[in-house]
């Protein structure tokens, strides 16, 4: 901001060709305009307490021009915006011209929702024959524009923990429907529910220049905050380097659900963020939550099935054939490739949607996104690696059988248990990164493995009595009646064992 003295009127009557032009030499009996250090500017938005660090576009702040105790008149310009006191329906919207001397000139500096980069503001005062100039320039703070394809809320905040919503300083805002005004505030989120405050413009005491406007299907969002805010309850001090940001916005005012949301790390020096995960309703939140489907159908429901199916084929047993039906392996095997392809579909659409380097150095958007997504892949090479290894099954008395059936039942077992492992810290990024209900995605993990493992313990106790009546014999898939089944047992204790039978045990 600049400001030289001459006689205003006279001036852009007569000599100014541009809406910015200012006098840069003497007219008539007005010398040339010296620069005056006493000026000083101020831009204060709606509300705010403080005069402006920085502006906001879309924001008609109040401007004060103060020349000390010496009264002037006033020829006002500025580089971007309209004044209030400009001449109406003139050529010059950000020209204002004072018609009286005074002390202070005040005026309205009206921002377009367009206006980027520096806004520049020149004053010529005129008292008499002398003239002056002055000068001022903002503070250092740090001022935020967010822009968002919604017509609803727009929300920015600093987390303790980036990727965590909460707990965190955050300033939200929207503009009201029905009176087309900016609603903004300063919050502290301490939970996953937002109520909006009923008093607007409050910055509490660590964000200033708030502001809100709308631009063709867009909600921008700014406002301005110190690097050093210790009015602040979370991120009082701000790294340059590194700036921890999540954001959020959506087509409603109400501040819950969000239809996008994102998380990065901004650095001031360089200019540049890490990589953000954003998403959309319509887009990848649509396409992340379908991960997450498939593989809580593949890993909590599909795969512990199959596995119980295997266990308990003697529920299949046929006593007039005096063995087990063949049904049990039909219903493993169809069960288990369903997993494996459900379990692929999951992992692909990860694959498709994340743009998060793999470097285990780079920055992600959540403090259990590599353990996540590192641990994941290992539960997918552990689901190949099982289906391959059913697919070279030997036979029932191959030699090789019980060392196959060691490492298949082991490797299956393993597999479930990375794959619980992966699924809990899914559910929590599902909650606290894409925030969505914690029992939505909680309670069916934990109805689908509770479920599954009453139904393991009470089918392994009836296992252990139809073993112990010598109805069934794992080793040689053999299932008889009841009373052959005792006399078979007679033969076990007398240390007999029949014809064509082999002592593995089998399960």
């Amino acid at each position: 901001m600049a400001s030289v003295h001459a006689y205003p009127a006279y001036f852009t009557e007569n000599y100014a060709n541009g809406c910015t032009d200012q006098p840069t030499k003497g007219f008539g009996e007005h010398g040339k305009p010296v620069q005056d250090k006493t000026t000083t500017f101020s831009l204060t938005a709606p509300g705010a307490a403080a005069p402006a660090a920085a502006l906001c576009p879309g924001v008609a702040y109040e401007l004060s021009v103060s020349y000390g105790a010496q009264r002037r008149r006033t020829l006002l310009t500025a580089s971007v915006g309209t004044l209030g006191s400009a001449a109406a329906g003139g050529s010059c919207p950000n020209r204002a011209v004072s018609d009286t001397s005074s002390a202070t000139f005040t005026d309205t500096l009206t921002l377009p929702c367009t206006a980027k980069g520096p806004v520049k503001l020149v004053v010529t005062s005129a008292a008499g024959s002398s003239s002056s100039s002055s000068s001022s320039s903002s503070s250092s703070d740090v001022h935020f524009l967010l822009a968002a394809p919604v017509g609803g809320n727009v929300g920015l905040g600093f987390p303790a923990t980036r990727g965590r919503m909460v707990p965190a300083d955050a300033v939200i805002g929207y503009v009201d429907g029905a009176t087309a005004q900016p609603k903004v505030s300063a919050y502290h989120l301490t939970d996953y529910s937002v109520t909006p405050s009923a008093t607007n413009f409050n910055g509490g005491g660590w964000a200033s220049s708030m502001g809100a406007a709308k631009d063709g299907g867009n909600t921008l969002l700014c406002f301005s905050r110190p690097l050093q805010a210790p009015a602040a309850a979370v991120a009082k001090s701000l790294d340059p380097a590194g700036i921890n940001l999540n954001w959020a916005a959506d087509d409603s005012t109400a501040f819950n659900p969000h239809a996008l949301t994102g998380s990065m790390a901004v650095d001031l020096a360089s200019g540049t963020a890490s990589a953000s995960l954003t998403e959309g309703r319509g887009g990848k939140l649509a396409a992340l939550l379908a991960h997450g489907a498939l593989m809580l159908a593949a890993f909590a429901g599909l795969m512990p099935l199959g596995a119980l199916a295997a266990r308990h084929k003697w529920l299949a047993g046929d006593k007039t054939a005096g063995g087990i039906k063949p049904v049990w392996f039909q219903g493993h095997r169809a069960v288990q490739v369903t997993a494996v392809v459900t379990a692929l579909a999951g992992f692909i659409i990860a694959l498709v949607v994340t743009a998060t380097p793999w470097s285990p150095a780079a920055a992600t958007p959540h403090p259990l996104y590599n353990l996540h997504r590192y641990l994941g892949v290992v539960a997918i090479a552990f689901t190949l690696l099982q289906a391959v290894g059913g697919a070279v099954r030997p036979g029932l008395f191959a030699p090789r059988r019980p060392l196959w059936r060691l490492g298949h039942m082991g490797l299956g077992w393993l597999t479930l248990l990375v794959g619980v492992v992966v699924m809990a810290a899914g559910v929590v990024m599902m909650h606290e990164l894409l925030l969505q209900p914690l029992a939505a995605w909680l309670l069916p993990l934990v109805l689908l493995l509770g479920l599954l493992l009453l139904a393991g313990v009470g089918l392994e106790v009836m296992k252990a009595k139809v073993e112990a009546s010598g109805m069934y014999q794992p080793a040689t898939h053999k299932f008889m009646p009841a009373a052959a089944g005792q006399q078979q047992q007679r033969f076990k204790q007398t240390g007999l064992v029949l014809a064509g039978q082999s002592a593995e045990h089998m399960l």
